[in-house]
Formats: structure tokens, C-alpha cells, sequence
């Protein structure tokens, strides 16, 4: 409950500070985050360098919706790096960068959970975009 509560303000109640030991998703590694959802330890390297071709991949997708355009080298580029402090923002294009890099890195066997992740990358971006559109 903490953590959701960690970046809302609920009925004028100002915000619970970040708990200790956890980083502002703008501050968090992009490598990292993505290695994290596709359920590689943080210390596992052996995949780095085809991980960081896949996202730069889908950074360079994004930037086609009008996301800036962004390539990451390793562990130390961030989300803020590439989109600012925008934590709604940076949650949605997470989760648009882990669907495109999970298709990529390790497709899954059964074309029904394909099938899902391409639906939901289409609407990922499709949100995305509308967002950008009316604000």
C-alpha cells in the first residue's frame, strides 16, 4: 500500500517519501529494469550486449510516436535520461520497451501469449500516442 501511495497525493494528503533502498523510477537503469521484468538477476551480464541492441531497438520504435529519440550503452542510462521526470509517462513506455524486448530476446512457444504481447504493445502505443496528442 506504501508504494502506491509513494508518488500520489491522496485527498490533500502530500505524498509518502520514497522508502529507503528504493530509487525514483526516472533515476532507475533502463538495462536493469528490463532485465529485472524479463527475470535476470541485476548481476547477470552474459546478455547485456544483445539486451541493449533490443532496447535501443525499441527506444528507436517509440521515437517513431514522438517519444525523444534515445539510445542507451549500459547500466547507467535512465529512464529520467531519456523522458524526464514524468513517472505516468515512464510507467507505460516501460512497459511498451519490456513487450517489444521480450518479443525480441525470448518469444514465447504458444502464439496465443504472442498474440497478446503484439496487442498489447498496439495498444501501448496507441495510448502513447494519444497522450502525446492532448497534452
Amino acid at each position: 500500500q506504501a508504494q502506491e501511495a509513494r508518488f500520489q497525493e491522496c485527498e490533500g494528503q502530500a505524498a509518502l517519501p520514497p522508502q529507503e533502498g528504493f530509487a525514483l523510477m526516472a533515476d532507475g537503469s533502463i538495462l536493469q529494469t528490463v532485465k529485472k521484468m524479463l527475470g535476470l538477476e541485476a548481476s547477470y551480464t552474459a546478455f547485456d550486449d544483445e539486451l541493449v541492441s533490443h532496447i535501443n531497438s525499441a527506444i528507436f520504435e517509440s521515437s517513431q510516436l514522438g517519444l525523444p529519440r534515445f539510445h542507451i550503452t549500459g547500466p547507467t542510462s535512465t529512464w529520467g535520461e531519456w523522458l524526464g521526470e514524468d513517472e505516468f509517462k515512464i510507467e507505460a513506455v516501460k512497459s511498451l520497451i519490456y513487450a517489444r524486448v521480450r518479443l525480441d530476446f525470448d518469444p514465447p512457444n504458444n502464439s496465443y501469449v504472442t498474440e497478446a504481447f503484439q496487442k498489447r504493445i498496439t495498444e501501448l502505443q496507441w495510448r502513447i500516442n494519444q497522450e502525446k496528442e492532448f497534452s
